[in-house]
């Protein structure tokens, strides 16, 4: 075959490129936000049915509230983004402070609005680094604890708030690292396909710039062996 045989036309190599590779857990943010919506009224429920008086159902109930349009407009597009340096991580940290800020006010109100780290969790996760978002899973559930256990300062309390901490951090620290460990391979097992397609489509193209060839060799020889 001659050396100047190109490896793949145009036509057939289109859209045969690597996948990208995102920094969070973008993998189906509709179904997260169903899992979102489904932890917040559940939450909404549990603070909502404690003995509050009229300010602290006030200020659990505004809080809860702003949590919504604060992920809806700030958070959720920050999923989007395929970068771990810079402005993204920036607006991250100032996103995810918010919510620690909100969530303290309606933990504050409510014991039991402890609950709603299960939403809150994994976006820590979602929007940043596996390190930053680690730390700010052991804030969430420092702030949680240290409120439990002072309305219950005894030593059951503490011992209580001090166990679900660390059970919370360590829980998240394997879970996280076991889903994005699922979803590198994903990415990996994604890339490799495009890459056997795209090899397949240079063979292709291959195989045909060589029938052309030998087709031309052909009818030259057969005009050859006609003018003979």
């Amino acid at each position: 075959m001659r050396e100047d045989v190109p490896l793949a036309v145009p036509e057939l190599t289109a859209g045969c490129r690597p996948a990208a590779r995102p920094a969070g857990w973008i993998v189906d943010e509709p179904r997260w936000d169903a899992y979102y919506a489904v932890v917040f009224a559940a939450c909404l429920a549990i603070v909502e049915a404690g003995r509050l008086d009229a300010m602290g159902r006030i200020v659990a109930t505004a809080a809860l509230a702003a949590m919504v349009p604060w992920y809806i407009f700030f958070g959720r597009p920050l999923m989007h983004l395929d970068d771990t340096t810079g402005r993204s991580q920036a607006k991250a940290t100032v996103f995810l402070a918010g919510l620690v800020v909100l969530f303290a006010a309606v933990q504050s109100q409510n014991p039991n609005a402890w609950f709603l780290a299960f939403g809150l969790l994994p976006m820590c996760f979602h929007v940043t680094t596996l390190r930053r978002g680690l730390v700010f899973v052991v804030i969430f559930n420092v702030i949680a604890g240290a409120l439990v256990a002072w309305r219950d300062p005894g030593l059951p309390g503490a011992l209580t708030a001090l166990g679900i901490v660390i059970f919370a951090a360590a829980f998240s620290y394997v879970y996280s690292r076991w889903i994005i460990k699922v979803i590198e391979q994903s990415l990996d097992r994604a890339t490799l396909i495009d890459q056997l397609e795209s090899t397949r489509a240079e063979l292709a193209a291959a195989h045909h710039e060589a029938g052309v060839l030998a087709e031309r060799h052909r009818l030259a020889g057969e005009i050859h062996d006609t003018l003979a």
